[in-house]
């Protein structure tokens, strides 16, 4: 939901094709930081709201606040993205990466697994499924 509302915000705006907009979402050039972290904002308000919303509706029932979110997903990683949630929902942020506790094999690039982890979420949660 985040990151792809992000990307289409990109191609829209950019002009860009969806692959090249996550290119350019992605990119770290200091000098295109502000313009990453105002389209990640944009495209996070859908999310944030209905987020938003949904905790209010679980706190009224429970009687109880909620003290935290979860964010995971390669969208989580955007420049600004923790910082605007936090904001906006007005809640602490916590990342979440189930692949941290998978040992990785003997031989393997580890390197390269680590630099992907917190994509390898709905994969996991997909195998653990069935």
């Amino acid at each position: 939901m985040g990151g792809a509302a992000v990307s289409k915000l990109v191609s829209e705006a950019k002009g860009l094709s969806e692959t090249d907009a996550n290119v350019f979402k992605e990119e770290t050039r200091p000098e295109l930081q502000e313009e990453i972290k105002g389209f990640i904002q944009k495209g996070l308000e859908p999310l944030a709201d209905e987020v938003k919303r949904s905790m209010e509706y679980f706190e009224n029932e429970q009687q109880a606040p909620i003290q935290s979110v979860v964010l995971s997903g390669g969208g989580s990683l955007g420049p600004g993205a923790v910082e605007y949630l936090t904001t906006a929902l007005d809640k602490k942020i916590l990342g979440w990466e189930a692949a941290k506790k998978i040992e990785i094999a003997p031989g393997a690039d580890a390197k390269l697994f680590n630099e992907n982890r917190p994509f390898f979420n709905i994969a996991l949660g997909l195998a653990l499924r069935s």
